[in-house]
């Protein structure tokens, strides 16, 4: 601004306790003393001052953000007086242009407040009348933005009255382009609101729009988009076909960003249909992308979804330091969603390391918010290890919690992970017959996108063992043979089917297998070390059997898991001929089929 500089006030001010000075540098002592400071200045001198201020920013490369914050300052102050001495004449165009620059860069980052609060800044600065078509079509690119971000933060109450005025805006000004964004945001709103038939007739008229504009960047965008609620709620066949035209267009515009959520879309394809190990191929490749490019959001979904890999293969610790650190961006990020999809993980870390009752709690706290939230993938998620959870605890509620999982289901289109959870938690309850049925429909699903049935043919073969059905358990177990025979899952499967059926030495192999495995859950362990024990019975040889045995109630009571404890101590019971120095089995916890399981379990007693 052309003023002299005194070096003998600045000293008298740090001599006053007011400035801290480091060389040329110089910042107030606190917030207080540069609030009383700036509150001593008239407005225009104020808005003066932000023109200087920016300027030397602008002249030394600063934060560019902070340049948009001086020039929308100014901007503001001369929207309440009038023209200012000193401060240009187009400083509310200036001030928008930069705010909407800073936008762009929230965007790019997955700054979700940011973008609320620049955009939100930037729109407050249009009058209310008089636009440009060129400030119309700023304004609504603004809007569009800010109701995107509405979206991702789950605020739809704020999202879908915005979209709502932006589209009738845009048919009144025949502005096709801000038609299309808006008919975009209104089946986001819809696809997160869990009304998947409309979101798919939205976003299909966006496609059509866009497609009409030749608008190739966004019909790239809205058919990634179109493909993602396909991934989560619909045909998983139509998702790879919505990725595939999205990607060759991305190619063709040399987007390297969509690219790199193409392939963190592919990963969840891969993951969600048990190929653990191409997904973390895909997510390798979109993390790096995405963080050569300063994506923190794209970052933070490719690293959230790579800690569920990393669970999946067992590595619980490696899984829990990502998910701390998702997390903890997440939150800075103001994405809940994100952060409630880590609590969730988290929760299942907890679960099946034997702490029951935190994850029963961590579950909870995910399971409320992703009801906030209104999401239902996460939903699952969370009732998944809340159900487990409450079943181990011999909560009452969990049969609650089951009915809502499948409802919960009918809802999400072809995608089985619904019913693979339910199967798992009537499996853990000894409901053997539910559990087959619930494995069945997750087979079936999972057959119509071609996937492995990993998990859900394990779950399968448990109930038909609890059912008595130990040919057709065996039968189903072979055909997960070639994908899961190293996992501590299917191994302790393996030993249980196998004592049943008095095959001692491979019931032996297979519970010392699921001993050996890093990060066997504890349930794991409880039914491989009791199956065992049964097998050293069936030989004679009772110090083995009872080893085992005790091994399998310490894993239980452990985790306090009241079901898994029940099942211990009456195969302890049963297979020795007397009752465990801790007391009886509560076989009131356990349901028909493992009792019927314990009730096949051979005997010391009977050898010889």
């Amino acid at each position: 601004l052309g003023q002299r500089f005194d070096l003998q006030l600045l000293d008298a001010l740090d001599d006053a306790g007011l400035l801290h000075i480091d060389g040329r540098r110089w910042i107030f002592k606190s917030d207080s003393v540069r609030e009383v400071a700036y509150n001593t200045l008239t407005k225009a001198v104020r808005a003066a001052r932000h023109i200087g201020i920016s300027r030397a920013m602008q002249s030394l490369k600063s934060n560019p953000d902070d340049i948009a914050h001086h020039l929308a300052s100014a901007a503001e102050i001369v929207g309440e007086l009038g023209a200012v001495p000193g401060v240009p004449t187009d400083i509310r165009a200036q001030a928008v242009d930069e705010l909407e620059l800073a936008v762009q860069r929230a965007t790019d980052q997955g700054n979700l407040r940011q973008i609320v609060r620049y955009s939100t800044r930037a729109l407050e600065l249009f009058e209310t009348g008089g636009l440009t078509p060129t400030c119309r079509a700023q304004r609504a690119r603004l809007r569009l933005r800010r109701i995107g971000a509405f979206i991702e933060l789950r605020q739809l109450d704020r999202a879908r009255p915005e979209a709502e005025s932006v589209l009738a805006d845009a048919i009144a000004d025949d502005d096709q382009v801000t038609t299309a964004g808006a008919l975009r945001a209104r089946g986001l709103i819809s696809q997160a609101a869990g009304d998947l038939p409309v979101a798919r007739t939205q976003l299909g008229e966006a496609i059509d729009l866009f497609r009409e504009l030749g608008d190739e960047r966004q019909l790239a965008e809205t058919l990634r988009l179109r493909g993602f609620l396909e991934l989560f709620g619909g045909s998983l066949t139509d998702a790879e076909w919505l990725f595939g035209e999205a990607a060759g267009l991305y190619t063709q515009l040399d987007d390297r960003r969509g690219l790199g959520y193409i392939e963190q879309h592919r990963a969840w394809m891969s993951f969600l249909t048990g190929n653990i190990s191409v997904a973390e191929e895909h997510l390798r490749r979109a993390a790096d992308t995405l963080e050569e490019l300063g994506d923190r959001a794209g970052v933070g979904w490719a690293h959230g979804l790579l800690a569920f890999v990393e669970f999946y293969n067992l590595r619980f610790q490696e899984a829990e330091d990502l998910a701390d650190v998702v997390r903890n961006e997440a939150r800075e990020r103001g994405d809940e969603w994100a952060e409630s999809m880590m609590v969730s993980l988290i929760a299942s870390i907890r679960l099946w390391t034997g702490h029951v009752d935190a994850a029963a709690a961590m579950a909870e706290q995910a399971r409320i918010k992703f009801k906030k939230l209104g999401d239902n993938f996460g939903l699952n998620q969370s009732l998944t290890v809340l159900g487990r959870s409450q079943i181990a605890l011999g909560d009452a509620n969990a049969a609650r919690t089951l009915e809502t999982l499948i409802a919960q289901g009918e809802m999400q289109g072809q995608t089985a992970f619904p019913y693979v959870a339910a199967a798992g938690m009537a499996m853990h309850a000894g409901d053997g017959k539910t559990a087959v049925l619930h494995a069945d429909e997750a087979l079936d699903r999972l057959a119509l996108v071609h996937a492995a049935g990993g998990e859900a043919l394990i779950i399968k073969a448990v109930g038909q063992v609890q059912i008595g059905q130990y040919d057709d358990a065996r039968a189903t177990l072979a055909r997960v043979a070639d994908e899961a025979s190293a996992h501590p899952f299917f191994n302790a499967t393996a030993a249980l089917i196998a004592s049943l059926e008095g095959a001692p030495a491979e019931a032996l192999a297979a519970a010392a297998a699921v001993e050996r495995a890093q990060g066997h859950s504890y349930l794991d362990g409880v039914v491989a070390f009791l199956a065992a024990g049964a097998a050293a019975a069936s030989v004679g040889n009772a110090i083995t059997a009872q080893d085992w045995l005790g091994r399998s109630i310490d894993q239980a009571e452990a985790a306090q898991d009241v079901v898994a404890t029940a099942l211990s101590l009456a195969a302890y019971e049963h297979v020795l001929g007397h009752d465990h120095p801790g007391g009886p089995a509560r076989l009131d916890a356990l349901g028909v089929g493992w009792r019927c399981v314990v009730d096949s379990l051979p005997r010391l007693t009977d050898v010889g």
